[in-house]
């Protein structure tokens, strides 16, 4: 319950800076290079968040880790925000990040759901995409044709609930 009041309150801050003047440029490179319309950007819920956070595990309601003799904390890089939305809730937050400091392009916010985007359920047919952006592009272009099921990456195998959509 506490990571989601958080997650939601953290989401709906990024968005606000998404559509302020310092996520211009993130907005514009949405546009441009992902073919993203206002629209589509709106209704992802995309935002931007222009700094790295770093708190307490506890803040979010998570249980302490240690890892390596040392406590892990909730560390969320500055970047893209993709969330993931069910049932109005977030389920998910990652982030795109702006540097790639640590080797990795993606990071899932800790307490973060690993069910896959779903986009459209009740289309006939259904596209399955690694990317969450590209599933909001497909949405934007087919989505009076199509579902679309973002898994995250390539090895990722869907859960049970887009397992039997896929089924149908």
């Amino acid at each position: 319950v506490l990571w989601q009041l958080k997650a939601t309150n953290f989401l709906a801050i990024a968005i606000n800076t998404l559509w302020s003047k310092q996520g211009e440029p993130i907005r514009a490179w949405l546009k441009a290079e992902k073919g993203l319309s206002d629209a589509t950007i709106k209704k992802s819920m995309l935002g931007y968040t222009p700094m790295d956070i770093d708190e307490p595990r506890a803040a979010w309601g998570l249980e302490p880790l240690i890892k390596e003799g040392s406590e892990q904390r909730q560390c969320i890089p500055k970047g893209l925000v993709i969330p993931l939305i069910k049932n109005n809730k977030v389920m998910r937050l990652k982030i795109k990040q702006d540097s790639l400091d640590d080797g990795s392009r993606y990071v899932n916010i800790s307490g973060s759901s690993d069910s896959p985007l779903v986009i459209g359920r009740d289309k006939s047919a259904v596209i399955v995409v690694e990317s969450e952006l590209d599933s909001w592009l497909l949405s934007q272009e087919a989505g009076d044709l199509c579902a679309v099921v973002a898994l995250e990456n390539a090895r990722a195998k869907p859960d049970i609930e887009t397992d039997k959509l896929l089924q149908e």
